[in-house]
């Protein structure tokens, strides 16, 4: 690859090719457009030292770099939240959040994409940054535990009011019915 050459044509033509795709990642992880820019230029700069160790697993050469790339923005995100974010962690079973489930688990309408990534700005950095790892990037409570340095029960407690805050914010800005059934969860 060009790039693994400090090929300043190559590095353009992924950063260009691949902005609205990291950019989304970045958005993800945190709760304003400043410091996604950041955490977007500090991904790319980590893809570029570390691009010459891609290797393509499959005949799919696109979509295997499409992979490798998350993971490097994925990586960028934590190193970017254990330097930079100072957390309340929800570490007291006391505190912990009741899960609502909702009757009719299909809602007739989409949610919008938009709100939804509003809506998870809105979470405190440790409950985005466990709800972005467990929910979308499939990593278990232990996994998570080790990256950001708490506990799997810590990740646990946070991942279910993430959970609870964004249920009742969805639902309520898309003007769902509420028919629920409360329930205390701790977890999956």
């Amino acid at each position: 690859m060009g790039s693994a050459r400090n090929s300043r044509k190559s590095q353009k033509m992924i950063y260009e090719s691949f902005y609205s795709y990291a950019m989304t990642i970045c958005k993800r992880y945190c709760s304003n457009h400043d410091d996604a820019v950041e955490m977007l230029n500090e991904g790319f700069l980590k893809l570029f030292k570390k691009i010459h160790h891609f290797t393509a697993g499959n005949s799919d050469v696109v979509g295997s770099f499409q992979n490798w790339f998350r993971d490097v923005f994925v990586y960028a995100a934590i190193e970017y939240f254990n330097k930079n974010y100072r957390y309340e962690v929800i570490s007291d079973a006391d505190n912990l959040v009741y899960q609502i489930e909702f009757e009719n688990e299909q809602p007739d309408r989409e949610l919008d994409p938009e709100r939804t990534i509003e809506a998870m700005q809105n979470l405190s950095p440790i409950c985005r940054m466990v709800f972005n790892l467990f929910v979308i990037e499939g990593l278990d409570h232990v996994e998570i535990a080790s990256q950001l340095n708490i506990s799997p029960t810590v990740s646990e407690l946070n991942l279910s009011h993430a959970r609870s805050y964004l249920q009742n914010r969805l639902f309520d800005q898309n003007n769902f019915p509420v028919e629920v059934a409360v329930k205390r969860s701790a977890g999956r």
